[in-house]
């Protein structure tokens, strides 16, 4: 049927018009076995902070200077928190669209070494492949930390600013957490977003959420290979990238 389809197609004039030899189940398997046999070859460099130091932002920043990134959460449009959601559009991808996006993005770069941020499993309805996370295991490990006033402002910017409907969203997810916080306290919440106090909502989350979490999940890292506290957050990318060269590189 596909060979069918190319004829049609190159009869009218339509360009660059190619088969996949084998079909999709002979991509796949190159998929499969490039999880499974060479992914081994690459070096992993994992970002770790606590939520708000701007891991994320790094990364982008370090692709826009040429260094290799993986954003898991961009490919799997999920951030894998109860506010998962909120800074993608459009459904996500299945978990095999997934892996496929991984697999392009490794297998396509010049380098043998790629950063990306520290994951669970798991990323919304997506399991990134457990050769992967053994990869990442097994990688560099990079602690970020910085100040509570530039933790708030990247999740403000990131969550709040220029963002529609942002208070219906805020409240649709906070209601989630009213087993883990409270009745009384998520209505606390609800009544700051309402009044536009997001710090408030913010650095609460960070105390009573997000940060028992990420400090116990940051207390299993094995070796911690560089930390950096940062003012300045190109500070960080600059000294990532120092490293990379300092380490990885040569």
């Amino acid at each position: 049927r596909s060979k069918s389809v190319c004829s049609v197609l190159s009869t009218l004039s339509v360009g660059s018009v190619y088969q996949l030899k084998g079909g999709y189940k002979a991509y796949r398997r190159l998929v499969f076995d490039f999880f499974e046999k060479e992914i081994k070859d690459y070096e992993f460099i994992v970002l770790h902070g606590l939520t708000g130091v701007g891991k994320t932002t790094i990364i982008d920043k370090l692709e826009n200077i040429g260094i290799p990134v993986i954003n898991f959460e961009k490919l799997a449009k999920n951030s894998g928190s109860v506010f998962g959601d909120m800074l993608f559009q459009g459904h996500p991808p299945s978990q095999k669209q997934f892996e496929s996006f991984i697999f392009k993005t490794i297998y396509n770069t010049k380098d043998r070494f790629v950063v990306v941020e520290s994951e669970s499993k798991r990323i919304g309805s997506i399991n990134i492949p457990d050769t992967v996370i053994d990869a990442m295991s097994s990688g560099y490990h990079i602690l970020i930390e910085t100040s509570i006033k530039n933790r708030t402002d990247n999740i403000y910017n990131d969550y709040v600013k220029n963002k529609l409907d942002t208070d219906d969203k805020l409240i649709k997810s906070i209601k989630h957490l009213n087993k883990r916080l409270g009745s009384k306290n998520v209505e606390t919440l609800i009544n700051k977003i309402n009044n536009k106090d997001y710090n408030y909502v913010i650095e609460y989350l960070f105390k009573n959420y997000y940060d028992p979490l990420y400090e116990y999940s940051i207390s299993k890292i094995n070796n911690i290979h560089f930390t950096i506290n940062y003012d300045n957050i190109d500070e960080a990318v600059d000294s990532i990238n120092m490293f990379i060269k300092d380490k990885v590189m040569n």
